[in-house]
């Protein structure tokens, strides 16, 4: 289980089980999101009063937002449309998309993101052991497409 909290300004410090990994908030591979609604929807999601429906309504939330940062960069190309009156150009994602969510959170944070993106392709990780009799056992990553 991760825990995130926040230990001096500009520091991120994430508890992995006995391992703590910290990073510098201005490490290029790092963004932190400093959006009032995204500081609303984590509030719910750190009171431990919070009803399960609420908590997966505010992940929800939180994951539009994020996906709204995230995609900002992405690659458009012009399109032509019909609307209703004329023929105009409109842009289009370049690339196919897939959602790779990754344990419980990203589970959680998938439907929201599908409301936005319902054309996007779904992908899964997947850890699995393979028996050797010899050595024991190797762990083997599979990634999938539903």
């Amino acid at each position: 289980m991760a825990a995130l909290g926040y230990t001096a300004p500009g520091l991120i410090c994430v508890k992995l089980a006995r391992q703590i990994v910290r990073a510098r908030t201005h490490d290029p591979k790092i963004e932190v999101v400093k959006h009032p609604l995204v500081a609303a929807s984590l509030a719910i999601l750190r009171a431990k009063t919070t009803a399960s429906a609420d908590f997966r309504r505010a992940l929800q939330e939180i994951s539009v937002l994020l996906l709204g940062q995230a995609s900002a960069g992405w690659e458009t190309v012009p399109h032509q449309v019909e609307t209703p009156l004329q023929s105009c150009m409109a842009e289009i994602l370049a690339r196919p998309l897939v959602l790779v969510p990754i344990l419980r959170a990203g589970l959680g944070m998938l439907d929201g993101m599908l409301a936005l993106l319902p054309q996007a392709a779904i992908g899964h990780i997947g850890v699995y052991r393979v028996r050797d009799r010899v050595r024991g056992g190797k762990e083997k990553k599979v990634i999938g497409e539903r």
